[in-house]
């Protein structure tokens, strides 16, 4: 997958996210008032699956096998800490009266994992150049 393909797809997958949020925001008084919340996770989701992308692209050139599908199980392993660390981040300085945050929030989770396992897949099946 070219770097190309790659934000072309990113941009897609941020701009249909973008337009769910704001539907969301239109049209839930509940989900309004955690407005900004949602767009910085978007932003958090978008540069993680950027970093993502440029490491699996580096990896994915290495003679070892193993070393991209380790960076796969520890991405994962990643984006859930920090997900969880943003959590504890956001009810600890801005205690929201509900847990209606965690909807955008995990509206973002689940698009970007969607994306990232195509992306990944996709880059996973790049082959490695030989060596003479």
């Amino acid at each position: 997958m070219s770097i190309r393909q790659f934000l072309i797809e990113l941009g897609i997958v941020c701009v249909g996210t973008a337009i769910l949020l704001s539907t969301f925001h239109f049209f839930s008084p509940q989900l309004a008032q955690y407005e900004s919340f949602s767009w910085i996770c978007l932003t958090l989701f978008m540069c993680y699956s950027l970093g993502l992308f440029t490491l699996a692209n580096i990896v994915v050139k290495s003679e070892n096998k193993g070393l991209f599908t380790g960076v796969m199980m520890l991405s994962s392993l990643t984006k859930l800490l920090l997900s969880i660390i943003v959590i504890l981040i956001y009810t600890k300085g801005n205690q929201p009266e509900s847990s209606w945050f965690l909807i955008p929030f995990f509206t973002n989770y689940l698009i970007f994992t969607v994306l990232e396992v195509y992306f990944m897949s996709k880059v996973g099946h790049t082959k490695s150049p030989k060596k003479n």
